[in-house]
């Protein structure tokens, strides 16, 4: 990750309306799928600024793990959790420890998705459950995504086909589907957008400032979705969410 989107990231973690609804998607999506709702050990890797963690603790004890070293003095100082530096790729725990395992936008960061993938099947428990969402589409690919330092954005069977097997797919779904075409268009006309001025901003999406009431709007547009999701699923959209079970 970039260090200007790094020192950026609490902060649109908390505020930004694209996170505070796709917490809510996974949270429900979670919550509609497991077992059991109370107790569990969850594994949260790339916990960035520790907001969708917070969310999590509500289903049980939440571990995090962050790679970025500016992410991770940020969140030991600030978070209530175990805070681990580590890497997706080398995950360091033992086998089948943690019932929840988590990885919300940090596969598509690394170029060995394979080695990714099953790192997170190894240390989740038999009977346990993986969590993943991803960018979707690669025409959607914008300097967003460089900035981020994405390597690529997936449709559901190419994520599908990383996982499975040793996992077994329970729920797959799109989802940011409504803002869907506005924002196709506005990574091909990105340039014309202010972002945040001086030289200290990152330059991705979410360094946007529009108007608070075109925020409002998003966030109730997108917001939208959670009458739709978890019972059913979106056959397109800007983000993907798929839930997996351990055998």
């Amino acid at each position: 990750m970039d260090p200007r989107l790094a020192r950026e990231y609490k902060d649109h973690e908390e505020k930004h309306w694209w996170f505070r609804v796709r917490e809510q998607i996974i949270v429900r999506s979670l919550r509609s799928r497991l077992g059991r709702t109370e107790g569990l050990r969850i594994l949260d890797v790339g916990s960035g600024g520790g907001g969708t963690s917070k969310a999590l603790a509500a289903l049980g004890e939440v571990t995090c793990v962050e790679p970025s070293p500016e992410l991770y003095e940020a969140l030991r100082q600030t978070s209530a959790f175990p805070v681990v530096h580590g890497s997706i790729l080398d995950l360091p725990f033992g086998d089948d420890e943690f019932d929840l395992v988590c990885a919300f936008d940090v596969v598509e960061h690394v170029d060995q998705h394979e080695q990714a993938a099953a790192e997170l099947a190894r240390v989740c428990k038999p009977g346990g459950m993986v969590a993943i969402t991803v960018p979707a589409f690669q025409s959607l690919w914008s300097h967003h995504d460089e900035i981020n330092h994405h390597f690529r954005r997936y449709r559901s069977r190419q994520l599908t086909r990383l996982f499975c097997p040793p996992l077994q797919l329970r729920y797959s779904t799109y989802f940011n589907t409504l803002l869907f075409a506005p924002i196709w268009l506005f990574r091909r006309l990105s340039g014309f957008f202010p972002k945040r001025s001086g030289q200290e901003s990152s330059g991705s999406d979410f360094s946007v400032l529009p108007h608070p009431l075109v925020s409002a709007f998003f966030y109730q547009l997108f917001a939208l979705e959670l009458f739709w999701l978890p019972r059913h699923s979106f056959a397109f959209g800007v983000s993907l969410l798929q839930l997996y079970s351990k055998l």
